[in-house]
Formats: C-alpha cells, structure tokens, sequence
C-alpha cells in the first residue's frame, strides 16, 4: 500500500539491499563506536552478558559491543544485510545473527540488555505498530535490564532539512529527496547508473521526546538518562540525535 505521495508503508522490505549498502558504504562508523562507548560508560558490560541489537543492520555496533566480551544478537528484517553483517563477524565467535521481524521478536524473555541504534525506530505507518516494537524489546528484556533507543530529534529535522542533495560514486548518479509530511520525514532516493534509473523510499515518524518517553513507560522502561548526541552531551531541541536510555523496572 502506498500513500498519496508514493511513499510504500513497507518501504523497508525494498531498500534495505545491495543499494543501500552502495548509497551508505561512507557512513562514519566512528559514530558506532562513539555511541557504544557511550552505552558502556553508562551500563558496565561484564563478558558472557547477552545483548540484542534489534534493527542491527550490518552490525557496526554489535562488532564494538562485542569487544566488551558480550554474547550480541542482532536481528534484522534484511537477508542482504545480515549477509553483510556475516561477512564482518569472521573473526568473532560472539555475534549471533538471526532474520525476523522487530515487531514480533522471535525470542522468549532473557537478555541482560536491548539496544535499538540509528534510527530503527518509527518506520512503520501505524502508531500501534511503533508502540507494538517498544512492547517487544521490553517483552525480551530481563527485570532491570538496560534498555537503549538512539532516535532522530525532530526539532533538529525540522530546522535541518537538506530538501534535495546531489552526488557521484562509484559511477553512481545519487538524487535524495528530502520532506516533512505531516507528522513523517520522507526521502526519495534516485539512483541511475546509466543504464537503469532505480528509486527507493524511506518515511519514519518524526515522534517528540515526550511521545517516546510515554511509550517507554507504558512498555514498563524506566528512564535513567537522555542524551542529545554520540558524545553523551545534554538534550536539547538543538540536538542532533534523541538517544535514551532506561532499565525495565
């Protein structure tokens, strides 16, 4: 189903693949190891502790966790981009990989910790569906138990929005899109290598900080502490990123 602008409500099924991987292979990874080393200082990870990593993508941060000697299971809903992640755990027996969907967590109640990085969240178009997410991470997650969400600040969208960029790689013509539609941040992606001319989309909700935090504590997560950057710096509307962090009481 799609909207009005030809934003497909399951637009994820479609992009995260091999294109995605070729748009992003430059995103800064030092980000990763900045927001795990964050997540550390806070909550010490002791070896053996089982961290789950929902929405892990290629597993940037499972890679830093597990160098605290965590067990990290990522799930993700993206065959490619568990390959990927495979690829990069060649050297770690402490990374376990499986296929499934954030919104029925295929794993009963027992982790020591559950992360949720880089904007994995608000993707779907229902806010039932979002709340049924936070349910699930706290539905796995052991009594006390940390909890980590790093999400999009919505002010900082607004204020921020590049609306259209251009650039070249790897012979590769890249358009991006960018717009607030009501209550969602949309992006179109172009990509044309000459010969094809392929587009992709991308719509998450742009929730507020009180809003998250409402559905936190209906998930049973008690907040400890909201940062509004990599750093570990204070929130504020001028942030750049909304991360929290909680413990299941």
């Amino acid at each position: 189903m799609s909207n009005k602008a030809g934003y497909k409500n399951n637009w994820f099924t479609d992009w995260f693949g091999q294109d995605y991987l070729t748009v992003y292979e430059h995103r800064d990874k030092d980000d990763a190891a900045s927001l795990v080393n964050l997540i550390l200082h806070h909550y010490p990870v002791p070896a053996g502790m089982r961290i789950l990593d929902v929405g892990c993508g290629n597993a940037w941060h499972a890679l830093q966790f597990v160098k605290s000697g965590a067990k990290i299971i990522g799930v993700d809903l993206s065959r490619v981009l568990l390959e990927e992640a495979s690829k990069q755990n060649t050297k770690s027996n402490n990374i376990y990989l499986v296929q499934g969907d954030m919104r029925l967590l295929p794993f009963k109640n027992g982790f020591d910790g559950v992360v949720n990085l880089f904007t994995s969240f608000g993707y779907f178009s229902k806010d039932e569906e979002n709340l049924l997410v936070i349910n699930e991470m706290s539905r796995v997650l052991k009594q006390n138990g940390f909890f980590v969400l790093d999400y999009l600040n919505a002010d900082f969208v607004r204020e921020n929005l590049i609306s259209v960029s251009n650039k070249t790689q790897n012979d590769l013509s890249i358009k991006e899109i960018r717009r607030i539609n009501k209550n969602r941040v949309e992006k179109e992606i172009i990509i044309d290598d000459g010969r094809e001319v392929k587009k992709y989309y991308e719509s998450v909700r742009l929730y507020e900080p009180g809003d998250i935090e409402n559905m936190l504590k209906q998930a049973g997560i008690v907040i400890t502490a909201i940062f509004g950057g990599y750093q570990g710096g204070a929130f504020s509307s001028a942030s750049p990123r909304l991360i929290i962090s909680g413990k299941k009481s």
